[in-house]
């Protein structure tokens, strides 16, 4: 066994009891919040915390540049260039940090409801504080060291739940709750960077905040196409819940809620199990090692693939008995829903691997592209199909894009270069 394919094992390993960690927490929280704030003030709730999944978007598409970065300059034993990138995506990430609270605070009074404006201006308070230290997960996983970035996550786990249920307790409102979801993300965050700093001393930033014309250039540039796809993404699959606040009502929000959690806890095991690959796959490619990622990539779809078919199964046999079991009567899922669920999952699944070997490869405007269609077609679908489906026409919406766009060039992509890498 290959160090690389080693690394990939325990990242995805860890990955794996992170999130199992997580499940275990939000069967916990969830049906203490849902009681302790009500139907409406919880999709309220939801709405907000959703936000934080734009992470990878308000930073401009830096956490994509620090990660492809650190495995090409390390696969080029080049660590001064590798300090060098970190030194000057930091920089830029204490600016957006400044720029997006200050925009923030001034505009979110005026564009919100006087309802939500406080519990959105938390967020996006907190989640701009977050741009800097949230760029150590993405280093991380460039060293191929990903089980540590997700033992960090397992601390925000544990702090978010332990935050939660001590709320729970309270007569205190949703905009706590909200803090305490970000603030839990952001300590990990800062933990996670100063770990890095303890553990790789090579990769210390020597001036913070010094950042010339062309380097400031290099980085938008470069992290265009992530942010881009950030944004795609978020409007593709972590939108739900605020088109469905604004569509279906505060109600309907509370059940999308709990329906995003589903899916992005399943989305989120099949991601940390293939995150690595990323990495591993970049650096094969560096290196030239063709035979490895033709190796692993066939296999990784079908481990995938055959995971997600086996919980959306797991849904669709048990799924009403075991949410009654978790929720009580406040929410009830009708089966149109948990057929939508099952669909999303197993149709997402399938274009996981093939999108990470498109990052590695830098085949970026490609994703773009495709992204960027099968967001608009997936918005358009879930506003026309919202008012008469209601919540299983949101999620239809985007496994009908995702299904007829994504998914067909993926795989035809993949084929043609399986025949002829280059």
């Amino acid at each position: 066994m290959t160090k690389r394919t080693r690394h990939v094992i325990i990242s995805s390993l860890v990955g794996v009891s992170q999130r199992s960690l997580q499940v275990v927490a939000t069967l916990i929280s969830m049906p203490m919040v849902l009681h302790a704030l009500g139907t409406e003030r919880f999709g309220i709730w939801g709405a907000a915390v959703s936000l934080a999944w734009m992470t990878g978007v308000v930073d401009l598409g830096l956490s994509g540049v620090v990660l492809s970065a650190i495995v090409r300059e390390y696969a080029l034993t080049n660590t001064d260039g590798a300090r060098k990138e970190l030194e000057n995506a930091l920089s830029l990430a204490i600016l957006l940090c400044l720029l997006l609270s200050c925009g923030v605070a001034l505009a979110l009074p005026v564009l919100a409801s006087p309802k939500t404006a406080p519990s959105y201006l938390i967020a996006t308070i907190l989640l701009a504080a977050n741009i800097p230290v949230s760029l150590a997960s993405s280093a991380w996983l460039g060293l191929q060291k990903g089980y540590v970035a997700w033992s960090w996550d397992g601390l925000q786990t544990s702090l978010t739940l332990g935050g939660l249920v001590a709320l729970s307790l309270t007569k205190l409102d949703e905009r706590f709750y909200v803090a305490v979801v970000f603030a839990a993300m952001l300590t990990a965050n800062s933990c996670s960077l100063a770990h890095l700093m303890v553990k790789h001393p090579e990769l210390r930033p020597r001036r913070l905040g010094v950042l010339s014309i062309d380097s400031l250039r290099g980085l938008l540039w470069r992290g265009l196409p992530f942010f881009l796809l950030g944004l795609t993404a978020s409007l593709n699959l972590y939108a739900d819940n605020i088109i469905t606040l604004s569509t279906l009502g505060a109600k309907a929000a509370g059940h999308m809620t709990i329906i995003q959690r589903i899916c992005q806890t399943v989305a989120g095991f099949l991601l940390v199990l293939t995150q690595p690959l990323w990495p591993a796959f970049a650096d094969a490619a560096t290196r030239k090692d063709i035979p490895w990622i033709k190796t692993h990539i066939w296999r990784s779809v079908l481990i995938v693939t055959s995971l997600a078919a086996g919980g959306a199964t797991l849904l669709l046999a048990a799924g009403r008995m075991l949410l009654h079991l978790w929720l009580g009567p406040m929410l009830t899922f009708e089966a149109a829903i948990l057929w939508s669920m099952a669909a999303w999952i197993i149709i997402l699944a399938l274009g996981i691997v093939p999108d990470f070997l498109l990052k590695s490869l830098g085949r970026m405007w490609l994703l773009i592209i495709v992204s960027i269609l099968s967001a608009i077609t997936a918005v358009s679908l879930k506003l026309i199909l919202a008012p008469n489906w209601g919540l299983p026409g949101i999620l239809l919406g985007t496994a009908f894009a995702y299904g007829l766009i994504q998914l067909p060039i993926y795989m035809i992509w993949l084929w043609r270069w399986l025949r002829s890498p280059t």
